[in-house]
């Protein structure tokens, strides 16, 4: 694994060297951000003379960023409710601004500003899916979340449980039925 510090694959990583010494020459990207870190590391894959692919459904432009006064506490609800793993974190050192988690295929990014109002009204669900999400329910609240009812099976195939994070997000946990 690399860690890049930089939106570009390339910029202070070893990976140019680690393709040049493996004779790689042609890349295959993928990534969150297309307009941002695939599109930087593919300019730079490209101008170091690499054929570049980019396939149409792995790579995206929207990534989920939720905003909280409490890091620490939201990353942990995440984490010890649905195993989210931390990928990112910006800067590396001092104090953190940015954590990006991941969980299944998805990513959810947490900015900090000690200054944010938590608990008002949200217009945007975080949907994640889990193995069993009435077996999460019973975890909700010990980790600073509310349980906003019983999970339920829905018309479209889903069972759903629907619940808040600890800063009040809307969520809910599913699994196909």
């Amino acid at each position: 694994m690399i860690r890049k510090p930089r939106d570009d694959g390339f910029e202070d990583t070893r990976l140019g060297a680690l393709l040049d010494d493996a004779g790689v020459e042609a890349l295959v990207l993928c990534g969150v951000l297309s307009e941002m870190c695939v599109s930087a590391t593919a300019r730079t894959a490209l101008a170091r003379g690499f054929r570049v692919v980019l396939p149409h459904d792995a790579h995206a432009a929207v990534q989920p960023v939720t905003v909280t006064p409490d890091l620490d506490r939201l990353q942990a609800f995440y984490s010890e409710l649905v195993g989210a793993e931390e990928f990112t974190r910006v800067p590396e050192e001092g104090p953190v601004f940015f954590v990006g988690l991941r969980t299944g295929g998805s990513e959810l990014g947490i900015v900090v500003d000690r200054n944010v109002e938590t608990g008002t009204p949200t217009r945007i669900l975080l949907s994640i899916a889990v193995q069993d999400a009435d077996a999460l329910l019973d975890r909700v609240g010990p980790l600073g979340g509310t349980v906003l009812g019983a999970a339920n099976d829905m018309p479209w195939g889903q069972r759903v449980a629907h619940i808040q994070d600890p800063d009040g997000n809307a969520v809910n946990l599913t699994r196909p039925v």
